[in-house]
């Protein structure tokens, strides 16, 4: 059961990895974005909330945390759309601002497998928690069932770009 409990908490730090790698490109995309790109008040503010929020949300729980990753992946998805719109042909020719685009592409691909692989520990672990032996021994020693990672509210529906 500690391995179990030890696997979550390494597949939980996975995404925290990813979410850092993630954290750390989207200024460069931002600033490199900038150049050629009037973005509206409001989507910045949001990155910058969503980045703070992210960063408090590490000294708080493993909720506190899926809840924090839920508005960074709001917010990135409509920075992402921005980016590709076919308004902005200057844009799509910037070889920087497409470099860092195929990076965050590549970032969300692998904190989608770490999120697959995260919810695939808890599964194990919680059903070790649950099970009999084992939920004689979790229920001894303070085990409890651990939170799987979900899409945040609205993930489902395309981001709106107001241009």
């Amino acid at each position: 059961m500690v391995s179990a409990e030890i696997q979550v908490e390494n597949e939980w730090a996975q995404i925290q990895v990813q979410y850092q790698r993630r954290y750390d490109l989207i200024p460069r995309v931002v600033n490199a974005t900038k150049l050629y790109i009037n973005y509206e008040q409001q989507l910045l503010t949001d990155i910058a909330k969503a980045r703070s929020g992210w960063t408090n949300s590490l000294s708080g729980t493993v909720d506190e945390q899926i809840n924090a990753t839920g508005e960074m992946d709001s917010v990135f998805n409509r920075l992402l759309a921005i980016t590709v719109l076919e308004d902005y042909p200057e844009l799509q020719g910037n070889q920087l601002v497409l470099g860092l685009i195929d990076e965050l592409e590549g970032t969300e691909n692998r904190i989608a497998v770490a999120r697959l692989r995260y919810n695939e520990a808890v599964t194990e672990y919680n059903k070790q928690v649950r099970l009999f032996p084992g939920s004689i021994v979790a229920g001894m020693f303070g085990f409890e069932k651990k939170p799987y990672y979900q899409a945040g509210e609205g993930s489902d529906v395309a981001p709106n770009v107001p241009i």
